[in-house]
């Protein structure tokens, strides 16, 4: 099987890892292919002829995204109907990620795969075009849905928190905005473990850890749990102070960012473990590496 990674960001590289049990792995990152420019992808893809293709690229820089309308349209929205068009004119199969800013926030209750979405700001909008033009070619394509993710490589809210504690002696986090922090070696794993199981099931998921907690609940429990390898931080759980969310960025973000996993589950057998489990894993590999 010729398998076809495009992307090497904190997601693409657990891919990369995964992936090669599965078949003949081929990766393009940024140097490779340009996904501003959707309409040179079928002529590389041609030339490669993958029977499936992993997309774990995005443009993710949600504030600047109100600004560079275009580029996040053409790498979020019409690179992956280009692709997912290509896979099923070509009897391949795609994958493809999305996030939880297809919706606005202001459900009570988790999100299923039924909700309509609602995007608040431009990211969210250009990956909604995506998905829904993924979802219109009816071809043998996943979507998984996800949120918060994370990883030791790349930038990401935990490995902010854990640098700024070692100098801050106080700090402002948001409270009022909730959601499932997301390992991206979990979010590989389960989603090619549901990708090449024993019975094809394609269709839209969303897939993230199991339970909740706010960005000033995460950095609470991360500085509190760092103290074990750094008993000397500057920053103490304590002097975390909660706070609105700001209303001046240039992107309104949701207030509810959680997603129910349970089609996921129901299809695939496969349960998500508490965002507690991935992130005690995170803090290990983090001290770890970063020491």
């Amino acid at each position: 099987m010729r398998i076809l990674l495009i992307g090497l960001g904190q997601l693409g590289r657990c891919l990369a890892a995964i992936l090669p049990l599965y078949g003949q792995l081929t990766i393009w990152d940024r140097a490779t292919v340009d996904l501003r420019l959707p309409e040179r992808l079928a002529q590389l893809l041609d030339q490669l002829k993958p029977n499936i293709i992993f997309n774990a690229a995005a443009y993710t820089r949600i504030d600047a995204a109100e600004q560079e309308t275009k580029l996040a349209m053409a790498i979020n929205g019409q690179s992956p109907a280009v692709l997912a068009a290509w896979a099923k004119a070509n009897g391949a199969s795609f994958v493809h990620y999305s996030t939880d800013y297809v919706f606005d926030g202001r459900k009570l209750a988790s999100y299923v795969e039924e909700d309509p979405p609602n995007p608040l700001n431009v990211y969210g909008r250009s990956k909604w075009a995506g998905d829904e033009a993924i979802l219109k070619t009816g071809g043998h394509c996943y979507i998984f849905r996800t949120s918060w993710l994370y990883g030791t490589l790349g930038r990401n809210f935990p490995k902010t928190i854990l640098s700024l504690a070692k100098t801050k002696l106080t700090l402002e986090v948001v409270d009022n905005q909730i959601g499932a922090p997301t390992s991206a070696e979990f979010l590989a794993l389960a989603s090619a473990q549901a990708v090449f199981g024993a019975k094809p099931a394609y269709g839209l998921y969303h897939l993230t850890a199991s339970n909740s907690v706010s960005w000033h609940g995460l950095a609470c429990y991360l500085v509190e749990k760092a103290q074990r390898w750094e008993p000397d931080l500057k920053l103490k759980p304590e002097n975390i102070t909660p706070v609105k969310s700001l209303k001046d960025y240039p992107a309104a973000r949701p207030a509810n960012s959680v997603l129910s996993n349970q089609k996921f589950f129901q299809t695939f057998g496969l349960r998500s473990p508490s965002w507690d489990y991935y992130m005690d894993r995170f803090l290990v590999e983090y001290f770890e590496r970063f020491k």
